[in-house]
C-alpha cells in the first residue's frame, strides 16, 4: 500500500497539478512516518530477540538447577 502511494503522490506532485501544493507536504509527512514506523519496528524486533535469548539462558539455568537438585535429593 505504501509504495503505490508514494509513487502516486510523486507523480502528482512532478505533474504539477493544482493539487501538488497538497499533496507534498502529506507525502513528506507520510514518508516521515514510515520511516520511523520501520524505526520502532526495527527497535521491537531487537527487543524481542533479546528477550528470546534471556529465556532460552533462563530455561537453560532452571534445567540445570532441577538437575543439580534432583541429583542431590
Amino acid at each position: 500500500v505504501y509504495t503505490p502511494l508514494v509513487g502516486a503522490g510523486g507523480e502528482l506532485v512532478a505533474s504539477g497539478a493544482a493539487q501538488a501544493g497538497q499533496v507534498d507536504p502529506a507525502l513528506e509527512a507520510l514518508e516521515e512516518d514510515w520511516r520511523r514506523l520501520r524505526e520502532l519496528a526495527a527497535a521491537r524486533t531487537g527487543a524481542l530477540a533479546e528477550n528470546a535469548e534471556y529465556l532460552g539462558y533462563k530455561a537453560d539455568q532452571e534445567d540445570a538447577l532441577r538437575w543439580l537438585q534432583h541429583g542431590i535429593g
